[in-house]
Order: C-alpha cells, then structure tokens, then sequence
C-alpha cells in the first residue's frame, strides 16, 4: 500500500506510476503494449477493472410503501395494508403493523409479506398475532416503508 491506510489509495500492480510508462512491477509488463507513433510505447494494465454502470445497480430493489387501508377489529382481526412498488420488476416486501390500545400503548406487532407487480400496488392482510388482545386494539399503525426482500 501507498503512505495511507486506505485500500482504495493503493495501486494494485505496486508500482504507484499512474499509467505513466515506467514500471517497477513485472506485472505490469504483462499488459499489451504497442508501438506509438511518436516512438513512445503505450501498455495497458492487464485485468484492469471496470467501473460499475447503472446495469450493476439494476438488479438491487428499493424498499415500496405502505398505507394502513383498515384497522383491525374484534370482527375482523386483520389490519389491511396497501404496499407500492417503485421498482420496473416484481418484487416481495415485508409490512409491519401496530396494533394499539385507546392509550396509544403497543399492544403487539405484527409483519406479513406480499408480492407486488412492477410499478404496481397490492393489498395484505395482516393478522393480530395475539388473539386474546383484539378486542383492546383501539387504533394500528403501519411503518411507511416496506422493506424488499430479495
């Protein structure tokens, strides 16, 4: 490594010349090299990495969002959630509900996972874990992202 600890400062050849022509590494000599017209010879670093383009990127989803649709009630011990995709393909994501009592004290959460199309919206149902507290769940809250799973 060059004077710093960072990996990234560092010149993977060893020989810190900045494609300048000189060399102190043998590996550097493996690289292709041809006769300039000036009478220079230009090398190029074998297995040189390339620098990563959005196609690199592409297959790394964002998290949707979720909206509470309806709380959960002793008739119906479900919380109904609406999750958006961003994403130009499928994906699955994780919601995560709230059930809370007429204090606002948590009461118990809950996650369930649901597929949604590319740039699309679909609707889960998430079931109160807990059964024996439903009739206390005054009001849910759902955390505004759904985090993809991939």
């Amino acid at each position: 490594m060059s004077g710093t600890d960072d990996p990234y400062d560092s010149d993977p050849y060893g020989d810190d010349d900045a494609y300048d022509g000189s060399s102190s590494s043998g590996a550097y000599d493996l690289g292709a090299s041809t006769g300039g017209s000036d009478g220079g010879t230009y090398r190029s670093r074998p297995g040189s990495r390339s620098t990563p383009t959005s196609g690199a990127r592409a297959h790394t989803l964002k998290d949707g969002t979720a909206e509470l649709i309806e709380c959960a009630s002793t008739d119906d011990p479900y919380a109904t959630v609406e999750v958006r995709n961003p994403n130009g393909r499928q994906g699955r994501f994780t919601v995560q509900v709230s059930f809370l009592d007429d204090h606002g004290l948590y009461l118990v959460d809950a996650s369930e996972q649901v597929s949604v199309p590319a740039r699309d919206k679909a609707t889960v149902r998430v079931p109160v874990t807990d059964s024996g507290r439903v009739d206390e769940i005054a009001h849910c809250e759902v955390e505004r992202r759904a985090t993809v799973d991939e």
